[in-house]
């Protein structure tokens, strides 16, 4: 499985920092909808996020006085003090995303658990939601080939080491422990990533 998953991602581009800019933009600022999109896209391609990542993440994880997320070094733990956390910033961008979510759509959902991205039924929001979310925005900022949520890492990962980032610094922000993913976005640092 994860061979085909390397093949796909050898035969696919990255997305450009305009397209992915682009992506980031789609969603629809007067919408609640919108703005839950924004910050969640934000998150993904703004912060690097992956989605197992994003998913569970509750409010406490996110720090706007520093501008990171604080994660545990395993996702299925998130809420529990017993691992230790990675530090994630993000950009001024994400952060105004994630202010506006918070104070102007968040805060008046009901969530047992505090989650900051709860679904319908208050619990969990789903992967999948997630990876249609991407699609949809992906297709509304006129992207015409399949993009996932970790197109959008790669192109934050991408244009980060484009603009002279330290590729084991883009590596231990983005909690990249894969060999093969690595020598892909160095492969990918001479793309057209303008």
């Amino acid at each position: 499985m994860d061979e085909i998953r390397e093949n796909r991602k050898n035969e696919q581009r990255a997305l450009t920092r305009e397209e992915l800019d682009r992506i980031l933009d789609a969603p629809d600022p007067q919408t609640r909808a919108g703005i839950r999109d924004r910050a969640i896209l934000e998150l993904l391609g703004g912060a690097g996020l992956k989605v197992q990542e994003l998913v569970p993440l509750r409010v406490e994880n996110i720090d706007l006085q520093i501008s990171c997320v604080l994660l545990p070094e395993n996702p299925e733990s998130i809420g529990s003090c017993a691992s230790p956390e990675r530090m994630i910033p993000f950009g001024k961008k994400t952060r105004e995303s994630l202010m506006k979510y918070l104070y102007d759509v968040r805060r008046e959902i009901e969530s047992p658990a505090d989650l900051l991205f709860p679904g319908r039924s208050g619990k969990m929001i789903t992967r999948q939601a997630v990876w249609k979310l991407v699609k949809k925005h992906a297709l509304a900022a006129g992207i015409r080939q399949p993009v996932s949520p970790e197109d959008l890492r790669t192109a934050l990962a991408v244009s980060l080491l484009r603009r002279g980032a330290d590729p084991s610094t883009v590596q231990s922000l983005l909690g990249i422990r894969s060999a093969a993913m690595h020598k892909y976005f160095l492969a990918q640092k001479g793309a057209d990533l303008t």
